[in-house]
């Protein structure tokens, strides 16, 4: 089976706005927000069982400031501080 991916668009055929992909069982896999077709703002990814794996910004698509990493027990274990 697919991810179910949920997008908007705008009048130029980017997407744009609020995006949510899930796995087939439905569990949410991760989430985010485009502008004009490119990632902004805050993005987060999920363990299968539910547990934050990472979260972290974009900047017109390009990783910015700080990224955090999360075990499977949801424990922070890692941090990246990105510098456009």
């Amino acid at each position: 089976m697919k991810d179910i991916e949920a997008f908007n668009y705008n009048d130029k055929g980017q997407k744009h706005g609020p995006s949510k992909v899930f796995r087939p069982n439905g569990a949410l896999q991760f989430k985010g927000y485009y502008i004009n077709g490119k990632q902004s703002g805050l993005w987060i990814w999920y363990r299968e069982n539910g547990n934050i794996a990472f979260k972290g910004n974009y900047i017109n698509d390009y990783q910015s400031g700080l990224w955090e990493f999360f075990n499977g027990y949801g424990q922070l274990t890692f941090k990246q501080y990105y510098i456009l």
